[in-house]
């Protein structure tokens, strides 16, 4: 991966994955990287880090906002050069884990805000800053048309519900939408001077202090569906790091792949429920995928199905 020379904004680089897709960038050459987040603090600890880093030609930069606001986003990213990737990590849940009977509406407002809104907010600033910016009549290097990406980091969980998920899934769900709609979307803006690349990432778990805080709220049914129902040192020994994701997902921007994934469960429930999402490649290995889960899902539908029964109240 090389990212020579680009200006990267990261919504919700401040820790996690975020900061963990900072950190490669760096590594692969990134001039300009900014930060956004809410924590002002965090983000000082971020950029300690990565300025440790970075050379001499490499700056970091940070700026504190609620990317949920449209307002305060316009400020942020008006601040700034004009970036070429735009990588949208803000998100997650932990009380608004559970069943839907036993949470409180502000959990469900909560759980779209901070992965919905922040999407969809920070990808439309973006895109009226790009698209409305002075035409650049080189276009990019070698008299090509300089392409600007905006990445989604989405989840499995748009794929298939979990219960004690119900406040987090339609959010993810959403984004999905969005990625996939706003990828046909651009098209009406590429000039002979700049194309514009939607990507949309679609990890599961992977190990952070946020994950882990998680354990602490799901459901034991949601743990025993998902396979996270083990002592925490056994989760930390086989559940992906976030440099992992990181890796994967920008390899996948940098090989211009719409949908990323990063293991084999996450690749099979895509195909599962591809829908108008485009396939990978020639389409060979979802088709084959397709037909698998076509086989394979109703047998982990109704595993899931024995499950939850066995865990109701009248069990």
């Amino acid at each position: 991966m090389n990212f020579s020379g680009q200006t990267i904004f990261i919504g919700g680089g401040s820790k996690g994955l975020g900061y963990e897709l900072a950190v490669l960038l760096i590594k692969a050459h990134a001039a300009h990287i900014v930060l956004f987040a809410r924590n002002q603090e965090q983000l000082d600890i971020a950029r300690t880090s990565l300025e440790k880093l970075a050379q001499k030609n490499q700056l970091v930069q940070t700026r504190s906002a609620d990317l949920s606001d449209p307002a305060q986003i316009d400020d942020a990213f008006g601040a700034f050069p004009i970036p070429d990737y735009l990588f949208c990590v803000v998100g997650g849940a932990t009380v608004e884990l559970g069943y839907l009977i036993d949470k409180d509406p502000e959990h469900i407002r909560s759980c779209m805000n901070t992965n919905y809104f922040t999407a969809v907010f920070m990808a439309q600033a973006m895109l009226r800053i790009w698209v409305n910016a002075p035409p650049s009549p080189q276009g990019g290097p070698n008299g090509k048309p300089r392409t600007r990406h905006l990445a989604f980091t989405c989840s499995v969980t748009a794929f298939v519900g979990v219960p004690g998920y119900i406040a987090y899934t339609p959010t993810k769900c959403a984004v999905r939408a969005v990625a996939d709609t706003l990828r046909q979307e651009v098209l009406r803006y590429n000039t002979a001077a700049v194309n514009y690349k939607v990507h949309c990432a679609f990890p599961a778990n992977f190990v952070t202090p946020s994950f882990i805080e998680e354990q602490k709220y799901k459901p034991e049914l949601t743990k025993r569906i998902e396979g996270t129902d083990k002592p925490v040192h056994d989760l930390i020994e086989k559940t992906p790091s976030p440099t992992e994701v990181a890796r994967r997902i920008l390899d996948g921007v940098h090989r211009d792949e719409y949908a990323i994934w990063y293991d084999f469960e996450s690749s099979f429930l895509l195909s599962n429920m591809l829908g108008p999402t485009p396939k990978r490649g020639f389409g060979i290995v979802d088709s084959l995928l397709m037909v698998l889960a076509w086989i394979v899902w109703p047998f982990v539908r109704r595993q899931h199905d024995e499950l939850c029964r066995k865990d109701g109240i009248a069990g």
